[in-house]
């Protein structure tokens, strides 16, 4: 074989080389890229969903104050309004379910637990006729407030740090 045609041989390898080398590093980029892409949507998903937890947990809440504002008298249809938020935040309690980390999961429930603790503490002083159950149902609302807000803001904080760990490179 002459110089010539040991240099096309040579120049042809190399280029192939070069060629494949090229689209193995092509394909590694877009899947790192599809993968990058995949967990920014699925934090913004994350983060969509704890937000309208946290929106409903705070409606829930204004409406639980104002069932609880005229302790130890409740009026029903604040009683009812508290029902129809609790609702509402099992609905978006669902979606935090799919979407987060048990963490999160367990520190909604207890949000929701709260809330539904005192949408049932209310409701029972509304339909007790016993004074000792009343007074029971009136200490479980009277503290319920402020339980909920502590468990809401456990919450935030919970989701506030793992969508932090999320953002940060790796």
């Amino acid at each position: 074989m002459d110089q010539g045609i040991a240099g096309l041989v040579g120049t042809a390898i190399g280029g192939t080389v070069g060629v494949v080398g090229t689209l193995i590093a092509a394909r590694r980029t877009g899947k790192e890229q599809r993968r990058s892409q995949h967990e920014l949507w699925r934090r913004q998903v994350r983060r969509d969903a704890y937000s309208q937890f946290i929106t409903q947990a705070q409606v829930a809440i204004e409406a639980g104050n104002l069932a609880s504002l005229s302790l130890p008298r409740v009026r029903a249809e604040h009683v009812d309004e508290l029902q129809r938020a609790d609702d509402r935040l099992w609905a978006v309690r669902n979606t935090v379910m799919l979407e987060g980390p048990d963490i999160i999961v367990e520190s909604a429930d207890r949000v929701f637990e709260v809330i539904q603790g005192w949408t049932s503490a209310l409701r029972g002083i509304l339909v007790n006729s016993r004074p000792d159950e009343a007074r029971n149902a009136l200490s479980r609302a009277t503290w319920a407030g402020a339980e909920a807000e502590v468990a809401l803001e456990a919450f935030g904080k919970a989701c506030q740090t793992l969508l932090d760990e999320w953002a940060s490179p790796q």
